[in-house]
């Protein structure tokens, strides 16, 4: 009988448990609204994993070429800063773990 009350305050003491792995809701989507191939990868992977619509964020970053170089600095600025400020903005910063 103690080891049962021992081993049941430890599990309501306990920090929540980890989770196995990503689910949906775990996962924000970028997708470069201008490109077509962009689109439609993004609307393959959001429909075959059930990634929530408030998880998919839209970047209007204009066509690329696929030899155009981009910097850090530039990748911060047209990407990094407006998907986490989405992200905030959503609500959505305790449970994405993937982007």
């Amino acid at each position: 009988m103690r080891h049962a009350c021992i081993a049941a305050l430890a599990l309501l003491l306990a920090p929540p448990a980890a989770r196995a792995g990503l689910g949906p809701q775990n996962v924000v989507v970028v997708v470069n609204a201008h490109s077509f191939a962009s689109r439609a990868v993004a609307n393959e992977y959001v429909l075959r994993r059930g990634i929530p619509p408030c998880n998919v964020v839209e970047l209007h970053l204009g066509p690329l070429s696929d030899f155009e170089q981009v910097g850090i600095e530039r990748h911060r600025k047209l990407v990094l800063i407006p998907v986490f400020g989405e992200i905030r903005r959503r609500g959505l910063s305790d449970q994405i773990d993937c982007i």
